[in-house]
């Protein structure tokens, strides 16, 4: 195993994806490999990561009978996806950005990171924690926060949470 393997994963709209992107360009100046997990959606804000870059497929479960029918195969593909490329690679440290094209890929490192292949450390942008990362925060190992006030960040994270605001272009 490689402990100099980063995983980044965002997804959605250039608020997860271009702090993201920001992030793994500086793990990657400092001479890491960094691979960036990033759904259809996100893809477009990706043009400046200068590391590789995996599309899963994901999706949101917010649509009628049909629609989250087609959204649990897409789901379940994202997940076959990310098992096959984290026993292929895996990453040792794994920084989610949030939003729910995360949400396979962190099943799936809840279990490296059980048996100590991987370390799981999430960033929530937002005043207000998301959803996925609520869900997954009691299995990181640090939660790094843009705001001192963030709702919805259980009481039993804070011990583990960080103010280290949002990544930038550090170039510009």
């Amino acid at each position: 195993m490689n402990r100099k393997k980063y995983l980044i994963l965002t997804g959605g709209t250039g608020g997860h994806v271009i702090p993201a992107v920001n992030f793994g360009n500086f793990i990657i100046e400092k001479g890491f490999y960094c691979c960036l997990f990033v759904d259809e959606r996100g893809k477009q804000y990706t043009n400046l990561f200068k590391g590789q870059i995996q599309v899963i497929s994901s999706s949101h479960l917010s649509k009628n009978l049909p629609g989250k029918i087609i959204s649990i195969i897409s789901l379940l593909k994202g997940f076959f996806q990310s098992i096959i490329y984290l026993i292929k690679n895996r990453p040792y440290y794994c920084i989610s950005f949030g939003s729910y094209a995360t949400f396979m890929p962190l099943l799936v490192l809840v279990f490296f990171r059980i048996f100590g292949f991987t370390k799981i450390f999430l960033h929530e942008q937002n005043s207000i924690m998301g959803k996925v990362n609520i869900l997954f925060a009691p299995f990181a190992n640090k939660i790094f926060l843009n705001f001192d006030k963030t709702l919805k960040l259980k009481n039993s994270c804070k011990k583990k949470s960080f103010i280290v605001g949002l990544p930038n272009n550090h170039k510009k």
